[in-house]
């Protein structure tokens, strides 16, 4: 089963062990570019296979296609997440936030492409690389820094992936965005 991961089409692998959906499964996020492609490959298409079902013409039609996102051409990120799911839902919620702070705000990218690189040391780094890669595709170091900084500060971050790391980089990332006056979310 195809997906999207980024901004590449991935395969899902039925061996990799789903021991609790639940647990695994909480937020998804897209990007507005990933939204967009998707409608104008589908929008409109003679082929009746590629034909937006209903709920995504709705989609379509009250989101994507409204006056304000429209207004926003590609600076927008639609978080959804899981009301079943067994995890904290502020802590999902503020995770995919931070993916979009990543996605819509390249200031804080910098921040946190540089703390990565010049704060985490090579050993963590390689550590924390296996450990996302449990549930990610770890061959974009983009994503696996993506990964880091959310569930590092996302809120009940000490309870979550990274709650190894949390001690040693929560505060000191969340400083090094303040001394550039970039706020970061707490619920």
């Amino acid at each position: 089963m195809p997906f999207v991961e980024r901004d590449r089409f991935c395969e899902f692998d039925p061996d990799f062990p789903l021991v609790n959906y639940k647990k695994l499964v909480a937020g998804h996020n897209l990007p507005s570019p990933v939204i967009k492609d998707f409608f104008n490959d589908v929008v409109g298409s003679e082929d009746p296979g590629l034909t937006p079902n209903e709920a995504e013409q709705a989609v379509f039609d009250n989101f994507v296609n409204s006056p304000r996102v429209t207004q926003l051409r590609n600076g927008f990120y639609l978080i959804g997440f899981s009301i079943q799911s067994m995890k904290d839902q502020k802590g999902v919620l503020t995770h995919e936030v931070f993916h979009a702070y990543t996605f819509l705000n390249p200031r804080y990218r910098a921040v946190v492409s540089d703390f990565w690189k010049q704060t985490v040391t090579a050993e963590d780094r390689a550590s924390i690389t296996k450990e996302i890669g449990l549930a990610y595709n770890v061959e974009d170091e983009e994503l696996v820094m993506d990964e880091f900084q959310a569930y590092l500060i996302q809120s009940n971050a000490d309870k979550d992936r990274m709650r190894t790391f949390v001690p040693k980089y929560r505060e000191a990332l969340i400083k090094r965005l303040a001394d550039e006056n970039i706020r970061t979310l707490t619920l």
